[in-house]
């Protein structure tokens, strides 16, 4: 028996640029278990966009609220512990 596989290439979503302000900015800081390092991910959120139907409309979930896709750039750093409790201070501090 030969099986055959149909490949259709789906188009990706229509979308519209939507202005937006960033509300939170931060990182979140994670403990690693077997080391005194600290993980650092950081997420900076660059473009938002509504999604259109095939129509043009802006697409919505079944209780009516929009849908989005949005572009991020993602950055992680490993800290020391010394790094960690120097940027803790300084969160603590409001000035970082």
């Amino acid at each position: 028996m030969q099986w055959e596989a149909l490949v259709m290439q789906s188009q990706p979503p229509k979308t519209k640029y939507v202005p937006h302000k960033t509300l939170v900015h931060g990182s979140s800081f994670i403990a690693m278990a077997d080391s005194d390092c600290v993980l650092e991910v950081h997420i900076d959120v660059n473009k938002v966009n509504r999604v259109l139907d095939e129509k043009g409309s802006p697409a919505v979930l079944f209780d009516g609220r929009p849908i989005y896709s949005w572009e991020s750039s993602n950055r992680a750093t490993i800290l020391t512990k010394e790094e960690w409790l120097t940027r803790k201070q300084l969160l603590e501090n409001g000035e970082f």
